[in-house]
């Protein structure tokens, strides 16, 4: 069942729906049968609608948007698939700022 709820989050992850929620509920049935109940909220589709940065005075914004493979959602987005949010990508990102900094 844990498998099963991690499995429909990541499709809907995948699909923007990063507010997504499943519940699963299992039981039985009069007799020898079993259910399994999933209700799933996918909510809004997110998306990276402003890279913003503050506080940056020793390097530019522009600089440190370089560093980034995530991009904020353009008018393309339908062919280069920019503002799509990627917790992976994410995660890179940070790193590569950190590091920034640190050199």
């Amino acid at each position: 069942v844990f498998e099963s709820r991690e499995r429909l989050l990541s499709f809907y992850r995948e699909r923007d729906y990063l507010k997504a929620e499943v519940d699963i509920e299992e039981g039985e049935k009069p007799g020898d049968g079993r259910f399994l109940k999933i209700v799933i909220r996918e909510g809004e589709p997110g998306y990276l609608k402003n890279i913003q940065f503050t506080g940056n005075a020793s390097i530019s914004a522009k600089r440190l948007r370089k560093q980034m493979l995530s991009r904020e959602r353009g008018p393309f987005r339908f062919f280069t698939g920019s503002g799509k949010f990627d917790e992976g990508e994410w995660s890179t990102d940070l790193a590569a700022l950190v590091g920034l900094y640190q050199k």
